[in-house]
Formats: C-alpha cells, structure tokens, sequence
C-alpha cells in the first residue's frame, strides 16, 4: 500500500464558473443536471490535460474555489457565489452508489459532508494582488496570458501558454485542494 502525504493540488480551469443559483434555483431538473455533466466534463478534461490523470484525496481535504473575475465578469453576492459551487463540489465528490441515483463525481475527494470537506470560496479580479501571487505561487504563467490545456508544463514547473496576450481575460476557476492523496 503506497503511503500517503498531504499535497497540494491545483486545477485552472478557463472561462468557466457554474451559473449562479439565482439561475438554478428554480430551473427545470434536466436544466439543473446539463449544468452538473458540464461541469463534471470540464473537471475530468482540464485534470486529465493538465496533470494527465485525476488525482484522489483520502479523508479530509481543504477545497479552495477561486473565481476569477475577468474583464466583463460582475462580482457576485455571498450568497449567490456560495451556492454557485455546488456542482463543482459534486463533480469533485466521489460517485454514490446508495439508492437509485448514480450520479456523482470523479471521486477527487472522498465526500461533500462535513467531515470530509473544509469548502473555501473567493472571488477576486484578474488584476488584485492576491490572485497574481495566487496564480505564480502555483506555478501558473502571467496573470493575463492564455493558458493552454494541452501543454505539459515546462521543466521549471510553470505551465505554458499560447503566446497571445490578452487584456480581456474570462472568468474562470482555480481549484486548489490540500490534503492526503492516495486511494481511500
């Protein structure tokens, strides 16, 4: 059995932050779950692009969600910004095989309940401080370069980007997750 360490984890995922709930809230079931496999799609091919496989945390894990907000994107409310989370958490959380329901996630962490999950959410713009040494410290390029998915990252531990310069960023997520990895 592999012995496990408390990691850091992180995923970028451009352009992308789940509908508010305000959009949700009141949404027809099959709206509700479209936002759900989309969200779960985006995970599985920004993990597998970026790391080359999807990680999983045992036990307890420190989950912090960070939205980007680009240059046409409006802050969100507490409220609204909390509950928008909910379907990337699910898309993090471990599938459930209990009842009829199959639906879940690519198991990343183990569950979404309270002894499994310390949930952070913050949204800050592309050009704050606390997002360009967020973004640098995690080994990710120039605040405003586009990143891409596909490329491995350079020996150094930076990722690489397409090149293109852009003043226009999108909204997008950075998902930062501490805790033990292995299988559990």
């Amino acid at each position: 059995m592999a012995k496990s360490s408390i990691r850091r984890w992180s995923l970028f995922m451009s352009d992308y932050w789940p509908p508010s709930l305000n959009k949700t809230q009141m949404a027809h079931w099959t709206t509700v779950r479209k936002h759900k496999r989309h969200a779960l799609d985006l995970l599985f091919v920004n993990c597998l692009a970026q790391h080359g496989g999807i990680p999983h945390f045992k036990g307890r894990a420190h989950v912090e969600l960070h939205r980007i907000i680009g240059h046409l994107g409006k802050r969100m409310d507490v409220d609204n910004l909390n509950g928008s989370v909910k379907v990337l958490v699910d898309a993090l959380r471990r599938r459930k095989e209990a009842g009829k329901s199959k639906e879940g996630g690519l198991g990343i962490i183990v569950d979404d309940d309270d002894s499994h999950l310390d949930l952070l959410v913050t949204q800050a713009p592309y050009a704050s401080r606390q997002i360009s040494v967020l973004l640098k410290a995690l080994g990710y390029p120039d605040k405003l370069y586009k990143l891409d998915p596909m490329a491995p990252p350079k020996p150094n531990g930076t990722r690489r980007s397409i090149g293109e310069l852009t003043d226009k960023p999108p909204t997008s997520t950075l998902i930062v997750i501490r805790g033990r990895m292995g299988i559990g």
